[in-house]
């Protein structure tokens, strides 16, 4: 009901009557239309994503800022022209400008990037964003998360290989003057010790 209530355009809500499990274990085709394609079905949007990506090309920070600005101006303010080809008046459509990064880096994962935020929340920062990478799971001992947050840095902010690859044997051989808690990870351990098999 508080969907229906935020909608302001016609649209209609059906309640889902079943959901069946079919077994199926072959390929799924994601299936394209040259020249016009697009993710909208009868009026309905619906591709999965909700971000969106944007490279500005090489820019200052403060060019670069201005431009991305103006960008997510002229994104939202086409909608409204946008929705008229569906025969929809209102829409709540809306691009936000989440952050800029000077570099990113993708891997072929979904939702598995990592770059260097200088622009959020309409201020200037610098951190170091990563999603989906090894350093956030719970896994993962203090020290590994330690070496792998300043290797992603150095990639993002250095350009200098021979200084990364340094960096990371100087952190393998400090491994030994680590405090135990830091370069290992406690765990519950769900049965008698001589039910484990030890593979040596």
């Amino acid at each position: 009901k508080s969907i229906e209530k935020n909608i302001e355009y016609d649209v209609t809500f059906e309640k889902i009557r079943e959901i069946r499990v079919v077994g199926y274990n072959d390929y799924v085709y994601d299936l394209e239309i040259d020249e016009f394609h697009n993710f909208l079905a009868n009026k309905i949007f619906v591709h999965n994503t909700d971000s969106v990506f944007i490279s500005l090309g090489k820019m200052e920070e403060d060019d670069a800022i201005i431009a991305a600005n103006d960008l997510n101006v002229k994104l939202n303010d086409s909608f409204d022209e946008f929705v008229k080809l569906f025969g929809v008046e209102k829409h709540k459509f809306n691009f936000n400008l989440e952050s800029l990064s000077k570099k990113l880096l993708f891997v072929d994962a979904k939702k598995k990037y990592m770059g260097w935020v200088f622009y959020e929340d309409n201020k200037k920062s610098g951190r170091l964003m990563v999603i989906g990478f090894p350093m956030k799971r719970r896994d993962t001992p203090n020290f590994a998360r330690e070496v792998i947050n300043n290797v992603y840095k150095k990639l993002l902010t250095e350009n200098n290989k021979a200084d990364i690859i340094d960096f990371i044997n100087k952190s393998v051989k400090s491994v030994k003057e680590r405090d135990y808690n830091d370069i290992g990870i406690s765990i519950r351990v769900g049965k008698n010790l001589d039910e484990y098999k030890v593979n040596a």
